[in-house]
C-alpha cells in the first residue's frame, strides 16, 4: 500500500501533529459507511421525509385557509352586495372546511399539539411522562389502523353521492 504523508494542525481538537502517515486503506475506511452509521443514515432519511410531509401539510392547510376565507367572503359579498348569492359557495366551503379539519388534526399531531386529556399526566412524576406519552401515541395507532378500513368502505358508499349544486 502506498502511503500518504500529512502535516499539519487538527482546528477541531485542537491537537498539532506533524508528518503523520496514513495509508490508502485507511482513508478508504473513512469515506466508507460503516454498518453503525446504516441506523443513523436511514433515521435521517426518516426524519427529511417527515419534515417534508410536514411542510407539505401545513402547506396546504395554509393555502386551503386562504381558499375557504376567499370563498366565504365571495359567498357573502355576492348574497348581500349584489343580491345574487353563489350556489355553489357554501357547499364548497363546507367540504374544504372538512378537508381543512383533517389536514389540521396532522398538523396538530405532528407538533405534539392534539387535544388531549392532560390534567392527569401534569400530576404524575416526570419520569413517567414519556412512558405516558408513549402510550398515549401508541393508542392513536392503534385507533387509527381500527378505522382505516370502515373509513375505505364509508368512501367508497358515498363516491357516488353528489352536492344539491351538482
Amino acid at each position: 500500500m502506498r502511503a500518504i504523508g500529512r502535516a499539519g494542525s487538527d482546528r477541531r481538537s485542537g491537537a498539532c501533529w506533524k508528518s503523520t502517515q496514513v495509508t490508502l486503506a485507511d482513508t478508504a475506511l473513512e469515506t466508507a459507511v460503516l454498518p453503525a452509521e446504516a441506523p443513523r443514515a436511514a433515521a435521517d432519511l426518516l426524519t427529511r421525509t417527515d419534515k417534508a410531509i410536514g411542510w407539505v401539510t401545513e402547506i396546504g392547510a395554509s393555502i386551503l385557509v386562504l381558499v375557504e376565507i376567499l370563498i366565504l367572503f365571495a359567498g357573502v359579498v355576492a348574497r348581500y352586495v349584489f343580491d345574487r348569492p353563489f350556489t355553489w359557495s357554501d357547499e364548497l366551503a363546507t367540504i374544504l372546511f372538512l378537508w381543512l379539519a383533517m389536514l389540521g388534526s396532522v398538523v396538530a399531531l405532528r407538533r405534539g399539539e392534539h387535544m388531549r386529556l392532560t390534567t392527569v399526566v401534569q400530576f404524575l412524576p416526570r419520569s413517567v411522562r414519556p412512558w405516558i406519552d408513549a402510550f398515549a401515541a401508541m393508542i392513536v395507532i392503534l385507533f387509527v389502523g381500527e378505522i382505516i378500513l370502515p373509513a375505505s368502505q364509508y368512501a367508497q358508499a358515498q363516491w357516488v353521492i353528489t352536492t344539491p349544486s351538482r
